[in-house]
């Protein structure tokens, strides 16, 4: 018989959707450049778990015997170890007596429950031992752990208080509102780890089955997106953004359809019950009917693989004899050999354990796994139901997997969705966002970032009427008014140094005509005669226009006609004295 038996149920895509996030969460710090000690720990920690969700799921694969099982147990035992040595290496390694018997405690929890659980699986695997047992102190391992991991960051949590370690009346005060980031991020630690204790309630059956489960899985995922989260916190490198959405997203993804996918099976493991239930009444009428003849059966339903009975009072496992098969060819020599036999330790089967047996609580001992063909304590082929009728106690056999195919069917069907809703927001979604938020986000900071450096003339692309659209054509609005502002404050500074520059040039021509009138105002005084006069004017004149060259006219009369005369000349060219003296009549002086 191969081990490898294909049977998906809830706790299938469960393990897969936390094995996901595992997955990711450890992708991403495996990649990170710079790892601390507590970063390394941190990725043990979810490098233990995420193997032993794998082996959850695998573990409903592999269903001779239920090999692996155990392994998922202990994984998670050596993730709580890893957890448990981070609280005493964060934000600085602690080796006090404390801090010893934690991590002596935790490692030798993990070692003894990975060593147990692999031995398990090879026993099962290697050399096909079915019917193993596993020992109360290993069950009780991983709860141990988990004890000793939050009891330890509560410790840590106060103990980590700037003031030191708080009196007993104020040591809860100090953990609700720890002081100091080590200590808050201590404190969330714990809480998340608290989150897990739902997990416990739900499991030792203080709540229904069905609801208890879909408590147990959110409470898992939830506590492992917790951790995650802690995980970024002490990392150096803080993740994205697209880190943050994606992340985000995926757990709310594997949230619903964890509930929706538990719901669904919920409902078909309910509607298997009444189908058992419908099968076993409409047997009992058919006994009746025939008078418990075997000739006459043939109107049991179809679901009936076998049937089995013996008179009531007798022995147990004696004299059960075969009243009905529904091939021809049963063997049921097996099953009469196995109710001879001591009673087997019970196997892992989630149908059976979780649904079955829970639709019949009010009689434990109507509902038994059968294994038949298969090698017995490997794993059931028949689900029995006893009942008694007329002195007789018959055993009615069903096909176990004809009876969870429909919740096979169901659950395999959740499993792909599952999958492929992890895939694609891990590898879709970021490429949506890097598209319509990543991008836009980048050539706005990139704007900014220009904008800081003093370059005003950047102009961030629009590709989106969205949000980020909204703010890059503010930033580019902002600009814009900058750049003008920028603009009119030049133009005014440049006017103002033209202005300036004009203003002296005013003041030195005006100083200069002012010194000239000074200096013809005093030659006036000072002069003697016409002569002088001219020649002091002239000179004052050419000094205040600064050229060398210059003279002075005067208008005769003679004989009607009005003639010039050269009054006072200097640096005069000789060719142009005969012109002086020519007369002009005062329409031609006028013309010149």
């Amino acid at each position: 018989m191969n081990p490898f038996q294909l049977d998906p149920n809830p706790l299938t895509f469960n393990a897969i959707s936390l094995a996901i996030v595992g997955l990711a969460s450890l992708v991403y710090l495996l990649r990170l450049k710079e790892k601390s000690a507590c970063t390394r720990l941190i990725t043990l920690g979810l490098a233990c778990f995420t193997a032993g969700r794998l082996a959850a799921a695998l573990s409903c694969i592999v269903l001779w015997g239920g090999a692996l099982v155990p392994l998922a147990n202990a994984c998670s035992t050596a993730s709580l170890a890893a957890m448990a040595a981070f609280l005493y290496c964060y934000p600085s390694p602690s080796h006090g007596r404390a801090a010893r018997l934690v991590r002596i405690l935790v490692a030798a929890a993990s070692l003894l429950a990975l060593a147990f659980s692999l031995d398990y699986a090879y026993q099962i695997l290697a050399r096909r031992a079915f019917g193993l047992s596993r020992p109360a102190a290993f069950e009780s391992l991983y709860p141990l752990t988990f004890l000793i991991t939050w009891c330890a960051s509560v410790h840590r949590t106060v103990s980590l208080q700037p003031g030191g370690f708080p009196s007993r009346r104020t040591a809860w005060k100090a953990y609700l509102h720890p002081q100091g980031r080590p200590a808050r991020l201590v404190r969330n630690l714990s809480l998340a780890l608290s989150i897990g204790l739902i997990q416990g309630v739900a499991h030792v059956g203080l709540v229904p089955p069905p609801a208890g489960l879909m408590l147990a899985d959110l409470a898992t995922l939830l506590m492992l997106a917790a951790l995650v989260h802690l995980s970024f916190d002490v990392t150096a490198q803080q993740p994205g953004l697209v880190v943050r959405l994606v992340g985000l997203s995926l757990v709310i993804l594997l949230a619903i359809l964890d509930v929706t996918g538990l719901y669904q099976v919920n409902l078909t493991a309910n509607w298997i019950l009444e189908r058992n239930r419908s099968m076993v009444a409409e047997t009992q009428r058919a006994l009746q009917q025939s008078a418990g003849l075997p000739d006459d059966l043939d109107g049991l339903p179809a679901g009936i693989v076998y049937l089995l009975a013996r008179p009531q009072g007798d022995s147990p496992g004696a004299d059960w004899r075969l009243v009905y098969a529904r091939s021809p060819g049963f063997d049921a020599r097996p099953l009469l050999q196995e109710l001879r036999s001591a009673q087997l330790p019970p196997v892992w089967s989630y149908f059976l354990e979780t649904y079955l047996s829970a639709g019949e609580a009010s009689r434990p001992d109507a509902i038994y796994r059968r294994y038949g063909d298969h090698p017995a304590g490997s794993y059931a082929q028949y689900a029995a139901y006893r009942f008694e009728q007329a002195g007789v106690e018959y055993e009615a056999g069903l096909d176990l997997a004809g009876l969870s195919r429909f919740l096979q069917v169901q659950s395999a069907s959740t499993t792909w969705i599952v999958l492929l809703g992890a895939l694609f927001i891990l590898f879709i979604f970021p490429l949506f966002f890097q598209t319509n938020l990543i991008r836009p986000l980048d050539r706005l900071l990139k704007g900014v970032r220009q904008a800081d450096a003093g370059d005003l003339n950047i102009q961030v692309g629009v590709t989106h009427n969205d949000e980020v659209g909204y703010l890059a054509t503010a930033f580019n609005k902002m600009i814009a008014s900058l750049r003008q502002e920028l603009d009119g404050r030049q133009n005014a500074e440049a006017e103002l140094r033209q202005l300036n520059l004009t203003l002296e040039e005013r003041v030195a021509n005006r100083t200069r005509e002012l010194e000239a009138l000074y200096d013809v105002t005093a030659a006036s005084s000072q002069a003697q005669d016409s002569q002088a006069l001219f020649t002091a004017l002239l000179e004052r004149s050419l000094a205040a226009l600064r050229t060398p060259l210059g003279f002075i006219l005067l208008f005769e009369g003679y004989a009607g006609r009005q003639c010039l005369k050269l009054a006072a000349g200097q640096n005069v060219p000789p060719d142009w004295l005969p012109h002086f003296t020519a007369s002009h009549t005062p329409g031609d002086w006028a013309a010149v």
